[in-house]
């Protein structure tokens, strides 16, 4: 016997962690005391890019090209 409340309550789980996940993600976008230094886009919600980076072998060179663009201080990783 299936009961339809409880897949109920799993999607609206789902929706509540979903809104708190763009609640976050706009609260450090926009009112964030760091948000005016620069560094790539998606420094700014996660770490992934390092993951990337370090998978490829090429993160030094990335830090390299960061700094190249961005100037002396960019934002390398979210830090909350």
């Amino acid at each position: 016997m299936s009961y339809p409340t409880q897949s109920l309550d799993l999607s609206a789980l789902v929706v509540f962690i979903g809104t708190l996940l763009a609640a976050t993600y706009v609260f450090k976008v926009y009112t964030h005391p760091l948000k005016k230094i620069p560094g790539p886009f998606l420094a700014k919600f996660t770490n992934a890019r390092f993951l990337y980076h370090a998978w490829k072998g090429d993160l030094h060179l990335d830090h390299v090209r960061c700094h190249q663009k961005y100037g002396c201080l960019p934002c390398l990783a979210v830090d909350l």
